[in-house]
């Protein structure tokens, strides 16, 4: 789904040898829609919808939508 108003806040959970790493990833939904990749699998019918990680990376840690939604109202 497609609006101004939307976002997708993505987590990524990665472990590593001095602890627990939390990614996070605030992307509007234009780019989420513009970026998902679709693939159906031949064999069984099944359907996939992926967004990439290298898709996100900009918007890590980029809380400012929420800044500006404030500034709109």
């Amino acid at each position: 789904m497609v609006s101004p108003t939307h976002i997708y806040a993505f987590v990524n959970l990665r472990k590593k040898k001095d602890g627990e790493v939390i990614e996070y990833y605030i992307v509007p939904s234009s780019v989420v829609v513009k970026e998902t990749r679709y693939g159906k699998a031949k064999t069984t019918g099944s359907e996939w919808y992926s967004f990439y990680l290298e898709d996100a990376l900009k918007y890590k840690d980029d809380w400012s939508i929420f800044l500006n939604a404030q500034d709109k109202t």
